[in-house]
């Protein structure tokens, strides 16, 4: 077998984070695509379900120079130890628990209005982070030197998965604004997800 180009490995590489992106498998998951010794695109991952596992195996078959080794948490524990790292989307802030707990009770007298609210926000945050973590990673992924390994048609794949992100992100933080508007003197704009998130957590056990 002849070992494929620099070219054609990255266009393996990126419709592997495109079918990854298209089912929703690059936004967190214990997923990793590298380079194997055999000149191929790995792909390995730990996944919850066998439904999820065949869902991520069956996206990328059929790609050339691409492989999946994707297991269930069941056949990973099998044989191995599971030891890939599982990505951190959420750095957990405390900023002052006491003051918006008291600042959620206020706005959300009835225990089960502010249990709502509190995973709401946190269900945005966490979904925020994420789009910002798969944003990272390709960042990291795609500098000048692999971009000029693409074509014109391939750069304009990368941008729309890249688009996709920065839209989630927006439509996040413009429903985390109006989430969090109920509550007096919060200045999200100076906030992170993991800081707002990590808020959040604090007041739901201060307050809940």
């Amino acid at each position: 077998m002849v070992k494929p180009s620099a070219a054609q490995l990255a266009v393996a590489e990126l419709e592997v984070y495109a079918v990854l992106h298209r089912v929703s498998a690059d936004l967190g998951e214990q997923i990793a695509v590298h380079s194997a010794v055999d000149g191929e695109i790995e792909v390995e991952g730990v996944i919850d379900s066998d439904a999820r596992r065949m869902q991520i195996r069956d996206a990328i078959a059929g790609i050339p120079y691409a492989k999946a080794e994707i297991e269930s948490i069941s056949e990973a524990t099998a044989h191995r130890d599971v030891n890939l790292p599982r990505s951190t989307l959420a750095t957990l802030v405390e900023s002052n628990p006491p003051l918006l707990a008291e600042r959620i009770k206020h706005s959300f007298p009835d225990a089960n209005q502010r249990s709502k609210f509190v995973n709401a926000s946190m269900f945005l945050c966490q979904d925020d982070s994420a789009h910002a973590w798969a944003l990272n990673k390709l960042a990291d992924r795609y500098t000048p030197q692999n971009l000029a390994l693409l074509s014109a048609d391939e750069n304009f794949k990368l941008h729309g998965i890249l688009a996709d992100h920065i839209a989630a992100l927006r439509g996040d933080v413009g429903h985390l604004q109006r989430q969090l508007g109920p509550l007096p003197d919060y200045d999200l704009e100076t906030s992170t997800a993991s800081a707002v998130t990590g808020d959040l957590l604090s007041a739901s056990g201060a307050s809940l």
